[in-house]
């Protein structure tokens, strides 16, 4: 099956782990040989690959009534339902101006999401479903950041230029890659190599960069070092608004499944793990922030 070896192919070249391969292999083998996989998801897997566009929440619904006939790891097997589809996400890649090292860097963020469910769930496999902008090529990895158009959805008067709703900006996600420091070194070469990008895109010579992330949040700057790379990331932007902490969210300190409440039950590993476990026990405000900069070109 041409399928299948292009999927191996696939995980190949993004550096799954051996045994993790083994495991995506065997669920595409159980679950993409049966007939409901054939009858349900083979079809928009082949309009995909030769070029349709890709009605991503219809996608997943069939691939969940797959999984209610055949299933392995529903983490597991949704991984591979993802993967299956994105090894011939590279024409859209292209298409918007993304060479192919850009494709691949973009793409190791399945191994990132599956790291993450290792951690949390002990499986390989993912838990979140944000893979859209990866099929249509509209986020792509520079580096260690990774980056998204985005429609302005505030209005600020900047000393450098007047930002209003619906203005074009970029949105930055800071991926879960634990090879890659974020240093400053690679975080100004990956904003670098954006900007470039955009600047192309928008013809212009000011790009506005936005993030909102739980590393904005003003919790780190006196609980943490001045040279924590948290603390460095998050003093290039202007922080414009603060938001409260969700226990949803706390699986990206601590490796943990779920949360009883009870902080003084959390690990203290990390440096990290340490300050955010005192913050929860001394009922301190912690959360995400969203923020926003100028770069010129």
């Amino acid at each position: 099956m041409e399928m299948r070896q292009d999927y191996i192919e696939f995980i190949d070249l993004l550096g799954f782990p051996e045994e993790d391969k083994k495991i995506l292999i065997n669920s595409f083998d159980t679950v993409m040989t049966s007939p409901a996989a054939v009858q349900k998801v083979h079809p928009f897997i082949e309009n995909y690959k030769n070029g349709a566009w890709l009605d991503y929440f219809t996608y997943m619904g069939e691939y969940e009534k797959v999984l209610e006939e055949v299933c392995t790891n529903k983490l597991t097997d949704g991984l591979m339902f993802h993967l299956a589809m994105a090894a011939y996400s590279y024409p859209f890649f292209e298409k918007n101006g993304f060479s192919r090292e850009v494709w691949v860097r973009s793409m190791k963020d399945f191994t990132f999401k599956n790291e993450e469910c290792k951690v949390r769930y002990g499986v390989v496999g993912t838990f979140v479903n944000w893979f859209a902008r990866w099929y249509f090529g509209n986020r792509a990895a520079f580096g260690r950041l990774q980056y998204e158009s985005y429609t302005c959805y505030f209005d600020i008067e900047d000393e450098e230029l007047s930002i209003k709703q619906g203005d074009d900006i970029v949105n930055i996600h800071i991926p879960s890659d634990k090879s890659a420091p974020l240093s400053d070194e690679e975080v100004d070469a990956s904003l670098r190599q954006a900007a470039e990008y955009y600047g192309k895109l928008y013809g212009k010579d000011k790009i506005v960069f936005h993030c909102d992330s739980w590393m904005l949040h003003p919790c780190h700057m006196d609980k943490l070092p001045e040279n924590s790379k948290i603390v460095k990331f998050a003093k290039r932007f202007k922080i414009f608004r603060v938001g409260e902490y969700s226990e949803e969210d706390i699986w990206r300190i601590f490796p943990i499944k779920e949360y009883d409440g009870v902080p003084e039950n959390l690990p203290e590993n990390t440096s990290l793990q340490k300050v955010y476990k005192q913050l929860l026990i001394n009922k301190e405000p912690i959360g995400e922030a969203a923020g926003y900069f100028v770069y010129t070109l």
